[in-house]
């Protein structure tokens, strides 16, 4: 039954989820422009995690846009989310945004590995 859930998969994306949350609600919740900074320098750290692991694989099958959908989408939509609770106490804003991060972290890599090469294919 264990073997259908792929437990490791699901603490990394935990884990990475926690970090982003972590680095927006330190750093990308003081004004408009600084957090759209912030997600952007968050974002390429997440593309470069991405890509580097992905690369590891022999043979490269996982197509380019998965790691930049992977990556863009959860901090553009927690960065947007940050800036839709803020009058929500923090207790409340951080539980929030981490259940989003991890289900957009999901999301986006969905998106990128299986509907944008579908359309937009060599």
């Amino acid at each position: 039954m264990m073997d259908a859930v792929d437990v490791p998969a699901l603490l990394l994306a935990g884990v990475l989820s926690a970090a982003i949350t972590a680095a927006l609600m330190l750093f990308a919740d003081k004004g408009i422009n600084r957090d759209w900074y912030v997600a952007g320098g968050v974002a390429l750290a997440v593309f470069a995690i991405g890509m580097i692991d992905l690369m590891r694989e022999t043979p490269r099958e996982t197509y380019w846009a998965t790691w930049i959908f992977g990556a863009a989408f959860p901090v553009a939509v927690s960065t947007g989310l940050l800036h839709a609770t803020r009058p929500m106490k923090r207790w409340k804003r951080v539980p929030i945004v981490f259940l989003t991060t991890y289900l957009m972290l999901f999301g986006g890599l969905l998106f990128g590995s299986s509907v944008f090469p579908r359309f937009f294919s060599k």
